[in-house]
């Protein structure tokens, strides 16, 4: 169940009572900074294929965003109508941009793992962890989703699990000897 827990609130609040799971991974929902509003991958009966809804818990008002779109892993919050899903279905392993009435666009699509993703709101960045051996991570401008930057080009060591965090304008994936830093393009 998705459950919100502030401190002003006693106990934590239930926002989706029920007794189907909502979702299996931690970073699969987004709750809104300053709104009364959070999305969420919710499946029916344990299929591993999700649908996103959008909640506002202060009015208890349920809107159901997607059909089936498979394993929901990431979804970030770009503003009140769109949102950033990283996650697979049958055939793909995918990043997309969601607008709230439900139109997806593909921004990046691979066969391979993505393992890690983060989202920078205020350079509109998206960074993520492609395949599983040889790992490389991937920038992608959300304003221009075309255009790709690649860090590092040689590729990740398969013994350390890739990772992706966005820190003070700068990507990381840490190794054994050394972190490989890239500076995020310019705004």
């Amino acid at each position: 169940m998705l459950h919100r827990w502030a401190k002003n609130l006693e106990e934590g609040q239930l926002l989706t009572p029920g007794d189907e799971p909502v979702f299996p991974y931690a970073d699969a929902a987004a709750l809104h900074p300053s709104k009364t509003l959070v999305i969420f991958p919710k499946d029916k009966g344990g299929d591993v294929n999700y649908e996103l809804y959008t909640l506002d818990y202060s009015k208890n008002v349920l809107q159901k965003i997607t059909g089936p779109i498979g394993r929901i892993f990431y979804t970030f919050l770009v503003n009140d109508d769109e949102w950033i899903v990283v996650g697979h279905d049958r055939q793909t392993v995918y990043a997309k941009s969601l607008l709230r009435e439900g139109t997806m666009k593909d921004l990046y699509t691979t066969n391979e793992q993505i393992l890690g993703a983060a989202y920078d709101s205020q350079r509109n960045l998206l960074a993520f962890s492609v395949g599983r051996e040889a790992a490389k991570l991937v920038i992608i401008d959300i304003a221009h989703p075309k255009h790709w930057q690649w860090v590092p080009e040689a590729g990740i060591p398969h013994s350390i699990p890739p990772q992706s965090t966005l820190k003070e304008g700068s990507s990381h994936t840490p190794s054994t000897s050394e972190r490989t830093k890239s500076s995020w393009p310019d705004q």
